[in-house]
């Protein structure tokens, strides 16, 4: 009699990370990782897929499964069991998924006038976030110039302006902003003339006012001229 040892291969699984095309090691969609699993042995199969992700376990009871990913970390363990009685070499993989972009909040700040006017300088105050991969950039623009901060803002020129806030996330999501004020901090020009036929001590025989307005350019323009004879009600 001879007494041999065969070996035989054991089962295997591979695992395939679909739907994503990583930046900085970021998913930015939310991706499958699908698993096959393979039995070489004739007459056996594979029973079940079993694994771990972030610490919960899960089970698949055929050869082909899917585990779908969530925002954040993902980290998983897997391994095949075969009906022979094996199982597969355990495998591992770490994916972060980042679908989300930045956050940016902020607003003008100042003494309002009417119909979205300001009517003296204004502040801006600022910020962005990203709560899963992190802000890699905030940039902005007032009026195409760039600017040393977004977070504290101060326009004073008269006219509108439009600031424009950019975020960026480490995974490469990207959010903008477009902030529009308006100043307008000059009263409207206002010019009179009396003509008439002039009469004694000052009175006047016949008489005409002559009025004109303007806004001063850059401004909010002219909204009405009005007048009031006598205190009388005011005529546009």
């Amino acid at each position: 009699s001879q007494e041999e040892t065969i070996t035989y291969p054991p089962a295997t699984i591979e695992g395939f990370l679909q739907n994503c095309s990583p930046n900085n090691g970021w998913c930015t969609t939310f991706p499958q990782f699908s698993l096959s699993a393979d039995e070489p042995l004739p007459n056996y199969d594979i029973t079940a897929i079993e694994g771990t992700w972030n610490g919960q376990n899960f089970a698949c009871p055929e050869s082909d499964c899917s585990v779908p990913l969530t925002e954040g970390n993902n980290a998983l363990t897997y391994w095949a069991l075969s009906s022979w009685g094996d199982s597969s070499t355990m495998g591992s993989l770490t994916v972060k998924v980042d679908s989300q972009q930045p956050v940016i909040s902020g607003a003008f700040s100042g003494t309002t006038g009417s119909n979205g006017w300001y009517l003296g300088p204004v502040s801006f105050t600022g910020s962005a976030a990203d709560t899963t991969s992190g802000l890699a950039s905030f940039t902005c623009t007032l009026d195409g110039a760039a600017l040393a901060s977004c977070t504290s803002i101060d326009v004073s020129d008269e006219g509108p302006h439009t600031l424009v806030l950019t975020a960026l996330d480490n995974a490469g999501n990207s959010s903008m902003v477009v902030q529009d004020t308006s100043i307008d901090s000059r009263p409207p020009a206002l010019n009179s003339s009396l003509q008439g036929s002039l009469g004694s001590n000052s009175w006047y025989n016949d008489a005409e006012l002559h009025v004109s307005a303007s806004d001063p350019i850059p401004g909010s323009g002219l909204f009405a001229l009005e007048y009031s004879v006598d205190g009388t009600a005011w005529i546009t």
